[in-house]
């Protein structure tokens, strides 16, 4: 018997979105794709299909994806995406490919080549509500209440199942299944640390554009103590005024005196031309002797609007203990008066060790739940790039995306202007 298989595409609908539901089993998500964050090139997803995803292979094993333990039928869109999103990943769709999935329903010589059955399924299901419904795995950092609320309504979700899973979020911190995971090194008895940011301006930036940053930045810091550093008295912050020109020695100067200034624990460093989202203080640095980027930032044209994304580690993202900045910044700072500074030895505190870079601490990605906006304009330090072909790695540009729009913000093309206006006047 022979049976000729033709391969057509369907059009409509198609799926961009997922999720799953408090069972937990997998739903499409398709309410997602009206919010502004579910529109563009490269937008998030809460959950996937299990039928296609890639990621590297260091990450692959890392994650001990598709592990055994699940069994062998189910669940593996929620685990690939619980386990990425909760280790301080990210997990996206691109909008620019498409693949199709040929579904064996007929049963028959056209069902599934093995044998399967509803109890493996609800075992596999069972398996992964233990393990991150009650926050069990070993390699999390947060809890699934914070995905769920990241992605927040979410079909088939009522406060009720929050509620339940919230009750769970303890367990991060006190349960040994998660002993191995690098949590906070705190002082005894500091539950928490406090949180400070070291704002830094050359004084030079368009003042619509410096006055709406820092606005933003008050609105959303959550009361964190600001330092602001300048080359030009200003009223905003703890200001320190530094007699100086312009210049890339300058800025790490005004780096380190914000830092000797400051008395908090953690503290971000802020841009005088970067919009930040509140969800990016959120964030807490799980060891004293790291520095954390948060790469969820797009940059924006001021003129036109035009955005991009793509992963970097910036100056402008980094969060980490004071005490580790300090002792970088100073280092820096001594030895770029010694030596002069070179490209080579970079700006960013933790992507080259010894004796190329300052120091051999390492350096981690984070992704904030919305991504910040860096303005680009005439005046920056560093030079903006449009194509990836004025890079000289392709390394340096992974996840290229332009667009129109950036997630959360709303558009931009075209109207940045108005989003700014729309900021100022809030």
């Amino acid at each position: 018997m022979q049976r000729e298989v033709v391969w057509n595409p369907k059009r409509n609908p198609q799926s961009n979105s997922y999720c799953f539901d408090p069972t937990p089993h997998f739903q499409y998500f398709r309410e997602f794709s009206t919010r502004p964050e579910g529109k563009g090139d490269l937008t998030e997803t809460m959950s996937l299909q299990g039928s296609c995803f890639l990621m590297t292979r260091e990450r692959y094993h890392t994650l001990n994806i598709c592990d055994e333990a699940f069994g062998s039928w189910g669940s593996q869109g929620i685990e690939v995406a619980c386990k990425t999103w909760l280790s301080g990943g990210r997990v996206v769709v691109n909008h620019r490919t498409w693949y199709g999935h040929c579904f064996r329903t007929q049963g028959g010589d056209f069902g599934f080549p093995y044998e399967i059955s509803g109890r493996q399924t609800e075992a596999a299901k069972q398996f992964a509500k233990k393990l991150f419904f009650e926050n069990r795995w070993e390699q999390q950092i947060y809890p699934l209440s914070w995905l769920v609320e990241k992605f927040w309504p979410v079909p088939g979700w009522t406060d009720e199942d929050l509620k339940k899973i919230k009750e769970f979020d303890a367990v991060i911190t006190q349960s040994p299944t998660v002993s191995k995971q690098p949590k906070p090194d705190l002082a005894i008895g500091l539950e928490q640390p406090t949180k400070g940011i070291v704002y830094y301006t050359d004084s030079q930036l368009d003042e619509t554009i410096a006055s709406v940053v820092k606005k933003q930045i008050t609105k959303c810091c959550n009361g964190c103590q600001i330092v602001s550093v300048s080359l030009q008295p200003m009223t905003w912050g703890d200001n320190i005024t530094l007699d100086a020109e312009r210049g890339v020695l300058t800025m790490f100067k005004q780096i380190l005196a914000g830092l000797e200034r400051s008395t908090a624990d953690v503290v971000f460093l802020c841009e005088h031309d970067v919009l930040y989202h509140p969800s990016h203080f959120e964030f807490v640095p799980a060891r004293r002797d790291r520095y954390y980027y948060n790469e969820n930032t797009y940059k924006v044209d001021a003129d036109t609007g035009q955005a991009v994304f793509y992963y970097t580690k910036q100056t402008s993202g980094l969060c980490a203990y004071r005490e580790l900045l300090l002792q970088h910044y100073r280092s820096r700072v001594a030895r770029v008066e010694a030596e002069g500074f070179k490209r080579f030895n970079g700006f960013e505190p933790g992507t080259h060790i010894l004796p190329r870079g300052y120091c051999n601490n390492k350096a981690e990605r984070w992704m904030s739940a919305v991504p910040n906006i860096d303005i680009r304009h005439g005046k920056t330090l560093t030079a903006s790039r449009w194509e990836q072909s004025q890079f000289r790695s392709q390394k340096s540009c992974q996840g290229w995306t332009l667009t129109d729009q950036v997630p959360g913000w709303g558009i931009t093309k075209g109207r940045f202007s108005e989003l700014l206006q729309q900021i100022a006047a809030d």
